[in-house]
């Protein structure tokens, strides 16, 4: 009896270890697993919707940004500067290297924008735009001008509204402006994917990119997240972006990846924000080349954020300072530019491309041309005293 009662307990506890096993793996990818169609589509109507609302509460934004970025640098070797080289992975000896800080200023007003970058150069060779320039670029509705100052010659360039046939907008010169990428994703998130280039807006700014769920999760604080998958039009390319759910999807995560490698990662983070709930406090973006880690990486924290608060109109307005080499776009079958040089009370004289970026001696360029003037005038006084007092001395001996 004894035998057999052990036999039956033994063979109880077999047929029921599978059962919890089958059990447990349901729960397990019941968890995990993408939520039905149906349910799916109306969490990223929904997401879309907050986004819409968010960027709808904020009639004009001002921020001031203090930027750091950081390099990849072997001290004991120049690595070839030549973006068509073929990629080369970085010397064991490479450590991150301050390349490049300084402050930016970025407004919104309507449909207006405008941006100025201060940089200071610490390793300009190594930096990720090569010698650093005072930098401004507006959108004042119509026009979208840029302009990037030098000590030799500024340059300048402007675009007109409406879209052109080739489809070029001028906003999206500024959105697409990295230095105010992490301020998009916080306030309009369809621009912000935009400027990565994960997503495409029409004419009427509509997004139609197809987003699905990969999955979702929730951290120790309670706080609900989703991870979007975004297709990509290019193969071998996979978009991502991680929303935080409990405070209005904000996006906290987006990645692009080639073939598995990951080439753009920008991670946000926010602080509480007494008229929108939550807005960005910080973010980094990181660049890889090609197939290594990366090579770059950016921090960028919001010194001032300031909402709805008056700006003049004189922010969206940009100038070109005498003496700059300006090519515009026109032309409304093909794309086609027009080179001049700005003179003074906005007469222009026009150049040739050749023409274009050419410094000349004898034109008023960059920020020397009023140090050089000064300049001129005091060798010119200097020349008329030494005549003078050559002369009166010349009197005297006679």
């Amino acid at each position: 009896m004894r035998y057999e009662c052990q036999s039956v307990i033994h063979r109880r506890g077999a047929s029921f270890r599978p059962a919890w096993a089958v059990m447990a793996a349901a729960c397990w990818l019941a968890a995990f697993a993408p939520p039905a169609a149906a349910e799916e589509e109306a969490t990223v109507e929904a997401m879309r919707r907050a986004w819409a609302e968010r960027r709808a509460k904020i009639e004009s934004l001002y921020c001031e940004i203090a930027l750091e970025e950081y390099t990849l640098v072997d001290p004991s070797a120049e690595r070839l500067q030549d973006p068509f080289a073929p990629p080369e992975p970085p010397s064991p000896k490479a450590e991150p290297t301050l390349t490049l800080e300084g402050n930016v200023r970025f407004w919104i007003a309507g449909e207006k924008m405008a941006l100025r970058l201060d940089p200071t150069e610490r390793d300009p060779v190594h930096s990720s735009i090569g010698p650093a320039t005072r930098r401004e670029m507006t959108f004042d509705g119509t026009l979208a001008k840029d302009l990037d100052y030098s000590d030799l010659l500024n340059m300048g360039s402007i675009a007109r509204e409406p879209w052109l046939s080739h489809e070029i907008s001028p906003k999206m010169l500024l959105r697409g402006v990295s230095e105010a990428l992490g301020i998009w994703l916080s306030i309009d998130p369809i621009v912000g994917l935009e400027a990565t280039g994960m997503v495409g807006l029409d004419r009427a700014g509509i997004d139609s990119s197809p987003m699905t769920i990969k999955r979702s999760w929730t951290d120790d604080a309670g706080d609900r997240y989703l991870e979007i998958n975004i297709p990509s039009m290019v193969p071998h390319r996979e978009n991502s972006v991680h929303v935080n759910v409990t405070r209005g999807y904000l996006p906290v995560r987006v990645e692009r990846k080639r073939d598995g490698q990951t080439t753009t990662l920008v991670t946000l983070e926010y602080t509480e924000d007494p008229e929108l709930g939550w807005r960005i406090a910080e973010w980094t973006d990181s660049l890889s080349n090609l197939d290594y880690p990366p090579d770059t990486t950016r921090y960028r924290t919001v010194e001032r954020f300031e909402v709805n608060r008056p700006i003049a109109d004189e922010v969206f307005e940009l100038p070109f300072p005498e003496g700059t080499h300006v090519h515009e776009l026109v032309g409304e079958d093909e794309v086609a530019f027009a080179y001049y040089v700005a003179g003074t009370g906005g007469v222009v004289n026009p150049i040739s491309e050749a023409e274009y970026g050419v410094f000349r001696e004898s034109e008023p360029v960059g920020d020397k041309r009023s140090t050089g003037r000064l300049f001129m005038a005091v060798a010119l006084a200097v020349f008329a005293i030494c005549c003078m007092f050559v002369l009166v001395r010349r009197r005297r001996r006679r």
